[in-house]
């Protein structure tokens, strides 16, 4: 699976420097490309702080249907940030069914919600969709943290801080549960979690 990953980063790379190279090439080949003409609107989509949470990490993902003459869906992932340090909720959806113009929701999804341990809430931060075409789903990976009840962020036990991902199926509207990547037990391992730079 990993030389899939290199081989499709090698691929994405040779596009890029191939495209970097079309730059200095001859006056012929400039003149064939031609601008793609689209135009930019700012649009705040939700705005809250009541002095308890406000809304953090918004990040969409386009649902490509196989149909490509019907508008596509778009699906935004979010949390409220709870005014401490790095202290987020269980994840919130909002849906756009109209390239964004409108939105519905937040909508808290149970799937994704902290997972209560003792004192300690399992929380996944940091959270980013991408549509996933060969299964027609979104996947959505994260940091996988674990919370004490004052919402700082514990390493009391190997592996706190790991990488987990959930899938969204268009077709039912629903989430499976976190899973955390499974990595090699080296305690190389043991702090290995995405973040805001997937």
């Amino acid at each position: 699976m990993q030389t899939t990953w290199i081989s499709k980063l090698l691929a994405a790379l040779t596009i890029f420097l191939g495209c970097a190279e079309l730059q200095g090439s001859e006056p012929d080949v400039k003149s064939s490309l031609r601008p793609l003409q689209f135009d930019v609107k700012s649009q705040t989509v939700l705005e809250h702080n009541d002095g308890k949470f406000f809304w953090f990490h918004p990040r969409a993902a386009v649902i490509r249907g196989k149909d490509h003459t019907q508008i596509p869906q778009v699906v935004m992932t979010l949390q409220r940030h709870l005014l401490v340090s790095d202290h987020y909720s269980g994840m919130y959806t909002m849906l756009s069914k109209d390239l964004g113009r409108t939105w519905s929701g937040p909508d808290q999804v149970p799937a994704l919600d902290w997972v209560p341990e003792q004192d300690i809430d399992i929380a996944v931060i940091d959270v980013t969709p991408a549509w996933h075409p060969h299964t027609q789903k979104i996947i959505a990976v994260g940091a996988q943290v674990r919370y004490n009840r004052q919402g700082q962020q514990l390493e009391d036990v190997p592996r706190a801080h790991q990488t987990a991902y959930s899938v969204f199926d268009p077709q039912s509207g629903h989430w499976t549960q976190w899973k955390r990547l499974e990595l090699p037990r080296e305690s190389l391992f043991n702090f290995a979690r995405s973040a805001c730079a997937q």
